[in-house]
């Protein structure tokens, strides 16, 4: 599926800008487990020996910078993601990440989407991160 940003739409950007952000979301999904990983994992063995030689290394700053980093993209996913209708959420992170119109199950429920309401709140949703991201 090919992603384009709707042309007659106030939250429209620069395409090179929309492309960043639709990276950034994409990413979501990545972001959350590395942040699980660098929270509850162990540091490796050359990180605590000092390997190599020569460079002096402080594992925990370097986890701590790293986090922030994650920390700091997942925020503006998510508070652009409280923009977005709670009901609109899943299609429009469905759409992003996999590509999908419509999931089934969401047709299935109590509520209605169609290619053209997902891509307003896809827009939309990309503007808020693109805003709070990308100077």
């Amino acid at each position: 599926m090919q992603d384009y940003q709707l042309k007659k739409s106030r939250y429209w950007m620069e395409p090179t800008r929309y492309r960043r952000a639709l990276a950034i979301v994409r990413d979501y999904d990545r972001l959350k487990a590395t942040e699980q990983a660098i929270l509850y994992g162990s540091p490796s063995r050359s990180d605590v020996t000092g390997a190599p030689r020569g460079v002096p290394s402080d594992p925990t700053a370097q986890r701590a910078l790293r986090l922030e980093r994650i920390d700091d993209d997942l925020r503006a996913i998510e508070a652009a993601l409280a923009r977005i209708p709670r009901d609109m959420r899943a299609p429009v992170l469905e759409n992003i990440i996999n590509g999908r119109q419509c999931p089934a199950w969401f047709l299935a429920g109590k509520y209605n989407c169609s290619a053209r309401t997902i891509g307003k709140w896809k827009q939309r949703l990309l503007w808020e991160v693109a805003e709070r991201m990308i100077p």
